[in-house]
């Protein structure tokens, strides 16, 4: 699984790059000025601690 830090990822370009990403099995890291509309994608609960 290959690490990926996308930034501007609340909305647009860089959402749909994160979407399409995970779609592929990427660990997709976000980062967003507005963290009201960053979510966080796992197909795997156990990695959310410390989010």
């Amino acid at each position: 699984m290959l690490n990926v830090l996308v930034t501007g990822s609340s909305y647009g370009l860089g959402k749909h790059i994160c979407e399409k990403l995970l779609e592929n099995d990427y660990r997709v890291y976000e980062l967003s000025r507005s963290t009201t509309k960053v979510r966080y994608y796992t197909s795997n609960p156990s990695l959310m601690s410390g989010v």
